[in-house]
């Protein structure tokens, strides 16, 4: 389990090179359900940029309607998997799949093609990463000992000669 000082420290400590946090501070939401739903809102556009927005093949306006609707649907599969209170590796990976094959489906129904399974992936991941960059922090819930959050040990390596950011168990 990690620790809360290892939490804090992370949270505290954790910079851009331009020493912006990285931090989502969405402490001020007094309930799980505001913090998943801004969560994943946040968590929006690193999983498109590349592909459908930087590409140019698909404008601002036809990645509305994916987008609501896939907003919806994660907000539900997060709850189902918060509301698991034992979550092994096999339970979060088969989740995660089957979340991003959805999310996936979502697209390829209105016309996008181009947004992957590593798309959809991304935005599951850093949604997780943003959650467990507020201050909520249920310890009775395991997810954040088996799901994948965005941090490599590269970066951690940097982040700790850089900035003295203990890294993560």
């Amino acid at each position: 389990m990690i620790t809360n000082e290892e939490i804090k420290n992370w949270r505290e400590n954790w910079q851009t090179k331009t020493g912006k946090h990285l931090s989502i501070h969405i402490d001020d939401l007094l309930n799980l359900n505001d913090i998943i739903k801004e969560a994943i809102k946040r968590a929006y556009a690193p999983s498109v940029q590349n592909t459908a927005v930087k590409q140019g093949k698909y404008g601002h306006k036809k990645l509305q309607i994916p987008r609501k609707l896939c907003e919806e649907q994660l907000f539900l599969e997060f709850r189902k998997l918060y509301d698991n209170q034992k979550v092994s590796e096999e339970i979060f990976e088969k989740w995660e799949k089957s979340t991003a094959d959805k999310i996936r489906e979502i697209y390829k129904n209105n016309g996008i093609d181009l947004y992957t399974y590593g798309n959809a992936q991304k935005w599951i991941n850093m949604t997780i990463k943003y959650i467990f960059s507020s201050n909520y922090m249920n310890h009775n819930v395991d997810i954040y000992e088996v799901a994948y959050l965005p941090i490599d040990s590269i970066i951690q390596q940097i982040a700790y000669k850089e900035l003295g950011v203990k890294k993560l168990s």
